[in-house]
């Protein structure tokens, strides 16, 4: 499906596209599937993203706020890849609450994600990212995500 970012936006609730074409699509049968999909068919640059629960505590915010600024913590985290020429160049994670401007790129937009899925993903780049920054964008991402499998291969690294 695809409508334009401004159409979507209620619809996603938190996290909103804006000014951008935003393809939704289920992660429901695996998240590491539909992504490689999206990525090897994507050869243009654009961004694939995701919403999980935020770590407790997470401090996670937007870059330019335009309005409510938000006190407490995010209870969620959206992760987001840039991608182009069919490979990750960016790791991005923001708040939940935070509007996002695409710049004008593709927006692919999954749902229904698992978060030990989400972290198995970013753990996946951490021990296999081509370099430095992008294992550091993936770890930084993989901190604020809330799942146990992150914290038990961060917990794992620290020893």
């Amino acid at each position: 499906m695809r409508c334009a970012g401004l159409l979507l936006a209620a619809a996603l609730a938190h996290a909103q596209p804006v000014q951008t074409e935003v393809d939704t699509r289920s992660a429901a049968a695996g998240l590491d599937a539909e992504f490689r999909r999206l990525l090897t068919t994507q050869p243009q640059p654009a961004w694939i993203a995701y919403r999980v629960p935020a770590a407790r505590n997470a401090n996670l915010g937007c870059e330019f706020s335009h309005g409510v600024v938000h006190l407490e913590p995010a209870k969620e985290v959206v992760i987001l890849f840039r991608v182009e020429s069919n490979q990750v160049g960016r790791i991005r994670a923001l708040s939940g609450d935070c509007e996002i401007d695409a710049g004008g790129l593709p927006v692919h937009w999954l749902t229904k994600v698992q978060p030990a899925q989400g972290a198995e993903l970013l753990i996946g780049f951490v021990r296999t990212a081509p370099t430095p920054a992008l294992r550091r964008q993936a770890m930084n991402s993989l901190v604020v995500s809330g799942d146990a499998r992150a914290t038990s291969f961060l917990e794992g690294l620290l020893r």
